[in-house]
């Protein structure tokens, strides 16, 4: 038998291409997901970060300021042995480190959902480049994929 045709090996081609086609698409819907997941939580994670922060910070600052700090029912809060406008004092610290955790966890959580996006937009735009470069088909584009 001699070597296969000129037909044959684009057919071969294309299926390959097809194959890999539909793997790198497979591979985009499920990071797409996966951004959307997250993009989901890091919302949620605000909401809840809003209402948290919010409410125990202003509360906070209203009990550290409208405090009553020598009256009998204050000292009670403070554990025995620290002076009650310290011991307030250290909650606030407190309250404020957490806050802080949050909110950088909240930025880096940012970061990587927009890494990844971008990189699927790459993916995206590099199949497509491929293609129009090979001259599989022009009419090809990453909304409206067709190879027939």
């Amino acid at each position: 038998m001699g070597a296969p045709s000129n037909q044959q090996q684009n057919d071969v081609l294309v299926e390959l291409i097809l194959e890999v086609k539909a793997t790198l698409e497979s591979r985009l819907d499920c990071i797409e997901d996966f951004i959307v997941s997250l993009d989901i939580r890091l919302c949620q994670m605000n909401e809840a970060f809003s209402r948290t922060s919010g409410d125990v910070g202003a509360g906070l600052e209203t009990l550290h300021k409208d405090m009553d700090y020598d009256g009998p029912n204050f000292h009670k809060l403070a554990p025995p042995g620290l002076n009650s406008r310290r011991y307030m004092d250290s909650l606030m610290k407190r309250a404020n480190e957490v806050a802080r955790k949050v909110e950088s966890s909240r930025k880096i959580t940012k970061e990587f959902i927009e890494r990844l996006d971008s990189m699927v937009q790459e993916c995206d735009k590099a199949l497509y480049d491929r293609m129009v470069h090979k001259n599989w088909k022009r009419t090809w584009h990453p909304d409206k994929v067709s190879l027939d």
